[in-house]
């Protein structure tokens, strides 16, 4: 676990290794992903259910997408010639998440810093990210960043599917959604009514 951690501290301060450094006690990654779902269950306020669904739920979100990513890129890296590197990417990709922890303690800082912040830690993460799967497999930086672009519909996908469940399971509040929904279709109605000119001589007998 020592260092599992020393090897974060390395990769948030982009020293990277090779991939057949990253090698770890098989629950080493998975408590790291664990830890990182508790972490965003704390701040996931949105989901209206109990502390332990809602932990277990964003744990096994988190390990899906850590999971895929291991497999998508460890299939992706080795389209490149030059990449001479072998076996798995779960350990490196489970240190690469950590970022996502910074982007929930950022949800409580004040709108105006919280955009901004999120912002800057997205760009921090994704520049760890392309540079630590670059160096430590051997493949060019530009083959990473397609391999990014092409994930990132699973990406997606996976996080509307997360919320499909989310929603089915009916931790998610649907009575502001439907109230804004409901204004929008009723605003412009009201003003169409309130705007509408009325023609010269209507109502004179």
């Amino acid at each position: 676990m020592r260092k599992f951690l020393h090897d974060a501290v390395d990769l948030a301060l982009f020293r990277f290794k090779p991939l057949d450094h990253y090698v770890y006690e098989w629950w080493v990654p998975v408590l790291c992903v664990a830890l990182q779902g508790t972490v965003l269950s704390a701040f996931a306020t949105d989901l209206n259910t109990g502390v332990i669904q809602r932990t277990v739920f964003l744990i096994a979100s988190n390990l899906v997408e850590t999971l895929l990513a291991s497999l998508f890129f460890g299939w992706w890296v080795r389209l490149d010639k030059r990449c001479t590197q072998k076996g798995t990417l779960f350990p490196l990709m489970a240190l690469l998440q950590s970022a996502i922890v910074l982007l929930a303690v950022a949800t409580v800082l004040p709108p105006g810093l919280n955009a901004l912040a999120m912002l800057a830690i997205c760009l921090y993460a994704l520049v760890v990210q392309v540079r630590a799967i670059s160096h430590s497999t051997g493949i060019g930086t530009g083959h990473t960043v397609a391999g990014m672009l092409a994930f990132l519909p699973a990406q997606l996908l996976l996080m509307l599917l997360s919320t499909q469940i989310a929603t089915g399971l009916g931790w998610v509040d649907k009575s502001m959604q439907l109230q804004d929904d409901k204004a929008d279709v009723t605003t412009p109605a009201t003003k169409e009514n309130t705007t509408k000119p009325t023609k010269s001589g209507e109502g004179e007998s």
